[in-house]
C-alpha cells in the first residue's frame, strides 16, 4: 500500500493519493480539494501523468518519486498476476 502527501503551489491543502492494492483503494485528492476514485492502479498513474506536473508540488522531488513508486507498484503487480 502507498499513501502520499504532496505540497502543492496552488493550494494550502495538501494532494492525497492513495493505492492500496490489497483493498482495491486507489483514489485522490487534488489541489482544489475535490477528489477521484480509479479502478487500478494504472488508471491512478495514467490520470496523474496527464494532469499533475513535477512543478505543480512545492518538493518536485517527491512528486517524481510518488510517480517512480507508483509504477514499480504497476510493474509488480502485473508481474505477481502473471505467476
Amino acid at each position: 500500500m502507498y499513501e502520499f502527501e504532496l505540497q502543492s503551489v496552488h493550494s494550502t491543502v495538501p494532494c492525497y493519493v492513495i493505492n492500496d492494492d490489497e483493498s482495491n483503494r486507489y483514489a485522490i485528492r487534488t489541489f482544489d480539494t475535490s477528489g477521484a476514485v480509479f479502478e487500478s492502479t494504472h488508471a491512478l498513474l495514467q490520470w496523474v501523468k496527464q494532469e499533475w506536473k513535477a512543478e505543480d508540488f512545492v518538493d518536485q522531488h517527491a512528486f517524481q518519486t510518488m510517480v517512480t513508486e507508483l509504477t514499480s507498484s504497476l510493474v509488480e503487480s502485473n508481474t505477481n498476476h502473471l505467476l
